[in-house]
């Protein structure tokens, strides 16, 4: 379990669409298709101000915030 706000899981390929689950607070907040869904999540659950490229904020598995498919 990461320590940070963020977790964004590896991606995955559904019917030739990729996204990425993630979680927020331990918890699962949805899923992202690009970077902006990621931020979109992040104020859904009152966090206005993530940094995507701050790794004490968000953990990227299985690649990076360029990682989408």
């Amino acid at each position: 379990m990461s320590s940070t706000l963020v977790v964004v899981h590896p991606v995955i390929v559904v019917v030739g669409r990729p996204y990425r689950q993630v979680d927020i607070n331990g918890h699962p907040a949805g899923v992202a298709e690009r970077p902006s869904d990621v931020l979109r999540l992040c104020r859904e659950h009152g966090y206005e101000e993530v940094d995507l490229d701050d790794p004490a904020q968000v953990t990227w598995q299985g690649g990076d915030s360029d990682t989408w498919s």
